[in-house]
């Protein structure tokens, strides 16, 4: 899937490892579409990397600052840019809550597919139809305030507005499309501190329904 996004995405960077300081480097350098595989290897114990991560949702958080290891000088480092992560696993909450999350399975036998030549990948055609269409339509997808599911949070409404905004400028199915998947990808996506707050939340309300004694196997059977 990276691959493809790396065909399609404007200045598309591929790397399955990164530092910390080369992430906001990179991004306040070149301002690429960052596509950063194997996360869960690098990623799971590194708060500061994820917190580099975290700050280039927003345009107006998109800032790290870092000293000048020669003259001791503070400088501000850019971190906002498209980015798209895959690895296995989980991501942290953080993070998840700030994406759009596409959980991938593996097809089964009955989903026959024609295999994907890695060195004859080239969809620079398509690439270039969607760079001439973005630039065409680039004031009308500015200024465009797209109705966005009430089934979607703050966060996530944030995160699919600019993508509604292309669907409906586009038109015919894609409006729709769009919505139906904004909500079957994002309107359930809560958090951990909320499934633990539900969890207990419903325990309480077992325990209270049965006079405060109930086995593991009734309380388990009862949540599910």
């Amino acid at each position: 899937l990276l691959m493809v996004l790396a065909e399609l995405c404007r200045r598309s960077l591929l790397a399955s490892n990164a530092s910390r300081a080369s992430i906001f480097r990179i991004v306040d350098r070149y301002k690429p579409t960052l596509l950063l595989d194997e996360v869960d290897t690098y990623f799971k114990d590194d708060d500061e990397l994820r917190g580099i991560i975290n700050s280039g949702h927003s345009r107006k958080t998109s800032r790290v600052i870092r000293l000048d290891a020669n003259t001791f000088e503070p400088m501000a480092f850019d971190t906002f840019c498209p980015k798209a992560l895959a690895g296995i696993g989980s991501l942290a909450d953080t993070i998840r809550d700030r994406s759009i999350l596409i959980n991938l399975k593996r097809r089964t036998l009955a989903e026959p597919v024609r295999p994907l030549r890695q060195d004859r990948l080239d969809l620079t055609h398509m690439r270039r139809m969607a760079l001439r269409w973005a630039q065409d339509h680039a004031q009308q997808l500015a200024d465009a305030d797209p109705q966005v599911p009430a089934a979607l949070h703050d966060r996530a409404a944030d995160n699919w507005r600019p993508l509604l905004a292309i669907a409906d400028l586009a038109g015919g199915p894609w409006p729709e499309m769009a919505r139906k998947a904004a909500v079957t990808l994002s309107a359930n996506d809560l958090d951990g501190d909320d499934i633990n707050m539900m969890l207990l939340d419903d325990i309480r309300a077992l325990f209270q329904s049965s006079a405060g004694r109930m086995s593991s196997q009734d309380l388990c059977h009862a949540l599910s």
